[in-house]
């Protein structure tokens, strides 16, 4: 665009010409869209969304009162256009099966809503939130699913899933009321048997609606599901750049961009759903408006929709439509291409996946008696239920500095993981048998730890305990309370700092044992009693519930049993357990002396929420290396900025500031896919590392 100044011409009537020039180039880019739209899917496309109407273009997450509801037609021609005009509120618009209709919420009313393609029609369905509309194949009936929000205006935890007809006589139909869910994503397969979703957030994954089951893939947000019957989800990660796809029979996944569309310029994306079409998805983006919060929570005027193509394998996207130009902020789109509900993912992408090994060969093994499970962060961590019962999910949350570690084990250092809900299950079923097995994974970072430090603790505060896992100096210790004769303590072997050791514990019957890496250790203590002093307790794992008794370390392979594990299954449980650790190599590490570039600034923590924890990447130039190699002159460093919803005293830098610093490259830290990242600095293809220490 370019418009010529003439002399003598008012300035009001140059800024006219601008205007409409900058309205004609606008008008054409729309009726371009269409076009290029058509083309990437080659087939009748229609987008719908809501547009911020406010001045200030930041409701991303449609939780305000001045939007719209528009769409977008590849065959009409007509672009971009509303399809209510009414300014109000317009929550996750999503097309019918078919096209031809819009079902969104409000989240003002608390309902859900109708409305044809052309703006006729609308009807109020009933009370909720809907997440997915999905058409029966047999029947050919379409359904649409709800649920009730729990808490606060602004929360992202609902309940109460249940679906009713589109038409016809109004009921509602229960369907998951398993485990709360977040809406965004929710989505069926093709049969309607299989979902992906947030069960809740952070928990991305997949749930089997038949068994009533559900399965973690990983931490993240925006888990969706392909619409075919493959089983094929992805869940979107922390930085808001990259979706992780997880085939259903294969235990790994990997990664894909979506922040490489033309205009992006490698900025946060968000909202990524899958549209009824196998190889096609929508979006928006970029966000990259700096403010005192995050760049998500900032849209802005620039923030537009697009749609993508996978590539066959599903290993990148290999094409591009943007929907919208203009200047608001375009937000929650999905998207119908017809005949979509015939496409299919092909089989072999899934033989690229690495096949999934069967129970028996997975550590812990032996599930009798199974209490509390936690393997890793990167696992569900769930627990069959007896039959008829409900499986278990056993879950933990970092308190203090604690975070996860690259094999998404628990790093205690400066905090501690509490387990929900876990002290109450150990009293009931460890009083009934007066039996017990502690068993976890355990590598000390250090032999100067004392108080002694606990590395398990069933306790409320130092002077109400059930038992405790410590380490005193190069001491492993274990105490336990039993009547009568209160806290018996016994010595079961010695730490070795640095070195991964396989602990496991057991009690019963007046006896105590011990196996170190799969052998037993002899023990010269008498311990004798029963759990009749046992109370209600918590479960925590690298302190005290009430702090002070801080353990460095790192811990991974945990299982609580209301048994004694006899001497042939801790074998056993230390030749699985140790199985994974043949293919573990250490990280490289970089020792720099740098100077600090540029510097993301570090939000109030209020802002972040759902999010506990967030990364600041800062921009360095590399004035001396002084451990490992490194050739380049700049780099970018991940280091942690919030943790435990506060902000980390010493992460604050400042421009110009020299630091040393001890780094790993970041791809060797998956465990940080899914945690959130505030990128301010710009080259951001710039070799990326984590800071592990300064």
């Amino acid at each position: 665009m370019s418009t010529r100044l003439t002399p003598g011409l008012p300035a009001v009537w140059l800024a006219a010409a601008v205007v409409a020039s900058y309205s004609s180039d606008i008008a054409h880019a729309q009726s371009v869209a269409c076009r290029e739209l058509a083309a990437l899917t080659g087939a009748h496309t229609r987008v719908v969304w809501v547009q911020d109407q406010s001045a200030a273009n930041i409701d991303t997450l449609a939780l305000g009162r001045e939007l719209k509801l528009m769409g977008l037609d590849s065959q009409d021609g007509r672009g971009e256009r509303p399809i209510l005009n009414d300014v109000q509120n317009y929550a996750k618009p999503l097309l019918t099966p078919d096209g031809k209709r819009v079902v969104y919420s409000d989240r003002f009313s608390k309902d859900v809503f109708v409305v044809n393609w052309d703006g006729t029609g609308k009807r109020r369905l009933g009370a909720g939130f809907a997440v997915e509309v999905w058409a029966d194949p047999e029947s050919g009936e379409t359904w649409v699913y709800a649920c009730t929000q729990v808490g606060k205006h602004n929360s992202i935890n609902f309940k109460a899933l249940k679906r009713m007809p589109l038409d016809g006589p109004a009921r509602w139909e229960p369907v998951w009321d398993k485990s709360e869910i977040s809406p965004d994503n929710f989505q069926l397969s093709a049969d309607g048997k299989f979902a992906a979703g947030e069960f809740p957030w952070p928990h991305g994954g997949t749930a089997d609606l038949v068994k009533r089951t559900t399965r973690k893939r990983a931490d993240g947000c925006w888990a969706s599901l392909a619409p075919d019957n493959s089983g094929l989800c992805w869940v979107f990660d922390g930085p808001h750049r990259n979706v992780y796809f997880y085939p259903r029979e294969s235990a790994a996944g990997w990664k894909v961009s979506l922040n490489t569309a033309p205009g992006i310029g490698g900025h946060e994306v968000f909202h990524p759903r899958w549209s009824n079409h196998v190889r096609h998805f929508a979006m928006t983006g970029p966000y990259k408006v700096k403010t005192n919060t995050n760049v998500i929570g900032g849209g802005g005027p620039e923030v537009e929709v697009y749609v993508g193509r996978f590539s066959e394998d599903y290993r990148q996207v290999e094409g591009w439509a943007q929907v919208t130009h203009n200047t608001r902020g375009d937000f929650h789109p999905d998207a119908w291409i017809a005949g979509g509900e015939k496409s299919e993912i092909a089989a072999d992408v899934f033989k690229l996946a690495p096949a999934e090994t069967t129970v028996a060969d997975r550590w812990p093994g032996s599930t009798a008696g199974l209490v509390f499970l936690w393997d890793n962060a990167a696992d569900e961590n769930m627990i069959a239920g007896a039959e008829g019962a409900e499986p278990k999910a056993c879950r933990v949350e970092a308190r203090g500095k604690a975070r996860y570690n690259r094999y998404f084990d628990l790093d205690c250092t400066g905090g501690s993981f509490v387990a929900e809900r876990a002290g109450a299950d150990l009293l009931e079923a460890c009083k009934k048998t007066n039996a017990l097995t502690i068993e976890a994974a355990v590598t000390s970072l250090r032999a100067d730890q004392s108080g002694p430090a606990r590395i398990v603790a069933c306790s409320s505060n130092p002077n109400a305990r059930n038992f405790l896992l410590m380490q005193d100096h190069e001491s492993l210790v274990f105490e336990i309370n039993l009547k009568p004769g209160g806290m018996a303590t016994a010595k079961l072997g010695k730490v070795a700092p640095g070195k991964l050791q396989h602990v496991i514990v057991t009690y019963a019957a007046g006896t105590l044992a011990c196996f170190l890496d799969g052998q037993p250790v002899p023990l010269s203590a008498k311990v004798q009693g029963d759990f009749g002093g046992w109370a209600g307790q918590q479960l925590v794992f690298g302190d005290e519930f009430t702090g002070k008794y801080n353990w460095s370390g790192r811990l991974e392979g945990i299982s609580i049993y209301n048994r004694a594990l006899m001497a042939d299954e801790a074998s056993r449980h230390y030749e699985l357990f140790s199985a994974r650790l043949d293919n573990r190599l250490p990280a490289e590490r970089l020792r720099i002396r740098a100077k600090c570039l540029e510097v993301s600034q570090i939000p109030d923590p209020r802002t972040i929420v759902p999010y506990r924890r967030a990364l600041i990447v800062n921009r360095y130039r590399v004035e001396k290396v002084l451990q490992g190699e490194f050739d380049g002159r700049e780099l970018l460093v991940a280091q942690w900025g919030i943790l435990d919803k506060a902000v980390v005293a010493d992460a604050k830098f400042r421009a110009g500031q020299t630091i040393e610093l001890t780094l790993e490259s970041f791809d060797d830290h998956p465990e940080l896919q899914s945690e959130r990242q505030i990128v301010d600095v710009e080259s951001l293809d710039l070799p990326w590392f984590y800071a592990v220490g300064k």
